[in-house]
């Protein structure tokens, strides 16, 4: 009788410990998940200026939503002016969708951010580069990578989600494929910092968080 009392004891802490495993979990699980427009605020007033370096050449760039409007389907349409480059997409019931380039149009929108950000996410899309040119058929993958802290002159951005862009062709998918570019969104600043890389995964462009005007508030170098 003894042994099938401490028998009973034992399965018992058994199933308890794996329900308290089983809602740590899930605990766990609900704190990385964040929402994209929490990262990613678009509106008019937005202003920011980054340090840009490229070719061993450092400028500094202006970027602004020079178009915020809601389309008839409930879409948010942007035009997103970075320096001497437009860059057009939405946000949508998908997330953020990147429609256009100065001369690249992508064809469907490249879903790169859903509206739930999850670190360990990987978002497939089979895209139509078209260019002035020619066009070509890419896979690309974006993988929400996690959280870092940033330091940009602006300031020190704790809790910043990573995100990275890989490229490869519809004939070789058994891998992610070749980075191409990695971006870090800031909570309710947007992007603080990004590297674009060259298909031998060579730094090509650094663009860094100088200063900012978002939802009224300012970021600057003290």
């Amino acid at each position: 009788m003894k042994n099938q009392v401490l028998l009973l004891f034992c399965i018992l802490f058994i199933i308890f410990q794996n329900c308290v495993n089983y809602q740590t979990d899930e605990k766990k699980d609900a704190e990385t998940e964040y929402s994209l427009l929490d990262y990613y605020p678009v509106s008019l007033e937005n202003e920011y200026i980054y340090k840009v370096t490229r070719n061993n050449n450092i400028v500094e760039e202006k970027r602004y939503f020079e178009t915020c409007e809601r389309t008839k389907d409930g879409k948010i349409f942007w035009v997103l002016i970075s320096g001497s480059n437009k860059n057009t997409g939405f946000l949508s019931e998908k997330g953020l969708e990147l429609s256009s380039t100065n001369k690249i149009t992508y064809s469907p929108s490249i879903n790169s951010l859903r509206n739930i950000l999850k670190p360990g996410d990987v978002i497939t899309n089979h895209i139509q580069l078209i260019g002035p040119k020619s066009s070509n058929e890419v896979v690309i993958n974006c993988t929400i990578d996690g959280l870092e802290t940033v330091e940009t002159p602006a300031g020190i951005f704790k809790d910043c989600i990573r995100f990275s862009f890989y490229f490869s062709t519809p004939e070789n998918t058994e891998d992610m494929g070749i980075l191409r570019r990695r971006g870090w969104l800031a909570k309710n600043i947007g992007m603080i910092k990004a590297h674009f890389y060259d298909p031998s995964g060579n730094l090509l462009v650094e663009e860094i968080l100088l200063s900012a005007k978002v939802g009224g508030k300012e970021f600057s170098p003290e």
